[in-house]
């Protein structure tokens, strides 16, 4: 059966079902540079911009970030590809899933 995802010619990023199943749909909502300040309202408040600038701290933060004037900014997929392997992404299919 034919793959329905959504990725840049030879991009492998290794990701399993689910994660690939939200990175495609992230990638098509968000826009290309996110600002940290608004990374939590974007993700829905899965992750707060506080969390964000102390995994930038800490040197474990997404690979790809940009200082424009006093703001931190993030490539999308870069965002993407840290916050899907640093966090433990399960699909509930059930309430008793919970």
């Amino acid at each position: 059966m034919a793959s329905s995802r959504i990725q840049k010619p030879d991009m492998d990023y290794g990701l399993d079902d689910v994660q690939q199943e939200l990175f495609d749909v992230w990638q098509k909502e968000l826009p290309p540079i996110i600002a940290r300040e608004r990374i939590g309202e974007l993700l829905g408040g899965i992750v707060k911009p506080s969390s964000m600038n102390v995994f930038a701290c800490s040197g474990t933060g997404p690979e790809e970030a940009y200082r424009i004037g006093r703001k931190i900014a993030y490539r999308r997929e870069s965002l993407l590809l840290w916050l899907l392997k640093t966090y433990k992404i399960q699909k509930l299919m059930t309430v008793k899933d919970l």
